[in-house]
């Protein structure tokens, strides 16, 4: 793919995150955003704590939802600590993750389909309403944060770098749950992408079984019976 249509969708993804979203960075903590962040112990202006994320429920000490997403909250504790407890910081950093999942959309959809496809449908992607909550919201990270890592395990695997792949769909998992769904369309690449046959796909699908295994071992860990 030429560097220029890299940069030239970069920039774009960019401008139109801050354009359509950008009205949102002076609201305030709203809804779960209070608990979450507000009532977070581990969100501050100290890292104090900070690797305790990763055995803590995703509502800090109340386990009871079944909820462990640890990467977004280390996300809100550096978002914190870098730029303050203002909720303008953390409403920008959601629609900077927004526009870089939306960059990586273009570039997997452009590996899948060509340019012209491939821009039509980034373009869809970054005008779905949907979106609104996942951006907006403060909480919605953990939607952003999943999808970006989902579609960057996806990238990795179209060039057959499994070890990586396998490495950051555990970052979408430890970001929500929902990444969960990386692995029929992993399995669906390979069957139809890669022409590879049924046998070779779940030898392959083999490279993400420890992820989910630690994962599976953290979210005990946090959780325990909930």
């Amino acid at each position: 793919m030429p560097n220029k249509y890299l940069l030239l969708t970069g920039v774009l993804a960019l401008v139109l995150s801050f354009a359509l979203f950008g009205n949102g960075i002076g609201g305030d903590f709203v809804f779960d955003d209070t608990i979450v962040i507000v009532g977070n112990p581990f969100i501050g202006n100290q890292l104090e704590g900070f690797w305790e994320i990763f055995t803590t429920p995703y509502f800090a000490y109340q386990p009871s939802p079944g909820l462990y997403r640890p990467l977004t909250i280390a996300s809100y504790a550096l978002n914190a600590f870098i730029f303050g407890q203002s909720p303008a910081g953390f409403h920008i950093v959601n629609i900077l993750f927004h526009a870089a999942t939306s960059f990586l959309v273009f570039v997997l959809l452009y590996r899948l389909t060509g340019k012209m496809s491939a821009f039509v449908g980034f373009l869809f992607f970054m005008f779905l309403p949907i979106h609104t909550e996942a951006v907006t919201s403060i909480v919605g990270r953990a939607e952003i944060l999943s999808l970006l890592f989902t579609v960057g395990a996806l990238l990795l695997v179209l060039k057959k770098k499994y070890v990586l792949a396998s490495g950051i769909f555990f970052l979408g998992l430890l970001s929500k749950e929902m990444a969960v769904a990386f692995l029929p369309i992993f399995l669906f690449l390979e069957l139809y992408h890669h022409k590879k046959d049924a046998r070779s796909a779940a030898k392959n699908s083999l490279y993400f079984l420890p992820p989910v295994v630690l994962y599976a071992i953290l979210r005990y860990v946090a959780l325990g019976k909930h």
